[in-house]
């Protein structure tokens, strides 16, 4: 069989595969008290989560900058912003009018665990914009596809960078299977490329100059969030030197390409945590920091989700299923 084929015939198989996870979804049916007793289990677990990080600790031991905060929040809003301009791309409508959706799948993706916000989606399109399982489908693997591409591209030049300033042993140290990560994604960058060069009518269900300004967009968002990151870091620790920046942003964004993996905000917390005997300031005050972002990330992620409750076209994904044929 050709490769050509087996693209295609992939693209098929995950339609028909929604298919049947929507068709599941109809038959079992999602009630009213199901879809509350959700919304209640999720602020729950959330707040847990905050809880967890210890209270009297968060607050002796935030950041006294106000910056610190102001770049948390625009950080916490680029990726619903981008993926609002991206879906605009691919979909070619206009979604602006629904960036509580796009915040709510964010909630779903950091804070319960990965692609769980991608299935959201999905249902969301299907029912608020009556989109066929195939086109609902097919948007968001571009999407996911494009930006996949770019974060690893990332990841391979962060490591390459660390790799040339004489600091990759401190993360192989810290990241457990770093190597193997950074090697799956320079091989991923390799093959992949190329193969979505040749084969992008078949793999992308959009025109290549859409594929273009969509990938632009996630190069954009993901460059705009080590260099916010690098600054929040510096404006908590001014003493420490780039390098040791530069290794942490290497040590994250290697460990997030870790498929579906729980929490990511808090996983990414746990890193910085292991991290902190590496970086060339006092370990409290390192900590503190990470601490500081963590919990008010948790805690902007239970904002959020209490807050776009009220929007029904939100709450709209979670009823898909049942409700669509």
């Amino acid at each position: 069989m050709s490769l050509r084929r087996m693209l295609v015939n992939g693209r098929s198989g995950g339609v028909g595969a929604l298919r049947k996870l929507l068709r599941l979804g109809q038959r079992a049916g999602v009630t009213t008290a199901v879809r509350v007793a959700l919304s209640f289990a999720v602020v729950a677990y959330l707040a847990h989560r905050v809880a967890e990080l210890g209270w009297a600790q968060v607050g002796n031991s935030m950041p006294g900058s106000p910056w610190f905060y102001a770049i948390s929040f625009v950080l916490y809003l680029l990726l619903p912003l981008s993926e609002v301009i991206n879906y605009q791309l691919i979909l070619r409508t206009d979604l602006r009018s629904s960036f509580a959706v796009f915040l709510r799948k964010r909630v779903y993706n950091f804070a319960v665990f990965g692609y769980s916000g991608e299935a959201y989606f999905v249902l969301w399109l299907r029912r608020h914009l009556r989109l066929s399982d195939g086109k609902a489908l097919s948007a968001v693997k571009d999407n996911n596809i494009l930006s996949a591409l770019v974060s690893n591209a990332v990841a391979v030049l962060l490591s390459a960078a660390l790799l040339f300033s004489g600091r990759i042993e401190a993360l192989l140290g810290a990241v457990p299977g770093a190597a193997v990560y950074a090697a799956g994604c320079a091989l991923a960058a390799v093959v992949f490329v190329p193969v979505l060069l040749r084969f992008h009518r078949s793999i992308l269900g959009i025109p290549g100059s859409t594929a273009a300004a969509v990938v632009a967009v996630h190069a954009l968002r993901v460059l705009a969030v080590q260099g916010l990151l690098t600054l929040q870091w510096s404006v908590a620790l001014p003493q420490v030197p780039f390098q040791t920046w530069l290794m942490l942003l290497a040590a994250q964004m290697l460990l997030t390409r870790i498929p579906f993996l729980p929490n990511q905000d808090l996983v990414v917390l746990g890193l910085g945590l292991s991290l902190a005997g590496s970086v060339a300031a006092p370990p409290a005050a390192v900590a503190g920091m990470f601490v500081a972002a963590g919990a008010l990330t948790q805690c902007l992620h239970l904002v959020v989700y209490a807050l776009t409750s009220f929007d029904r076209s939100v709450r709209s994904g979670l009823t898909a299923a049942a409700k669509t044929a």
